[in-house]
């Protein structure tokens, strides 16, 4: 089982790379994942 340390390097890569590839979250549950939010408007 992976240790608490591991898991937070884990998401730390996670983020670098969501930061590195400009991912966006899902705005609306009917948008795709990953795509861009467009004029970044939050509903």
């Amino acid at each position: 089982m992976p240790s608490i340390a591991e898991y937070l390097k884990y998401a730390n890569l996670q983020m670098a790379a969501e930061a590195l590839f400009g991912f966006d979250a899902n705005i609306t549950p009917n948008m795709t994942p990953g795509a861009p939010a467009g004029n970044n408007e939050r509903a």
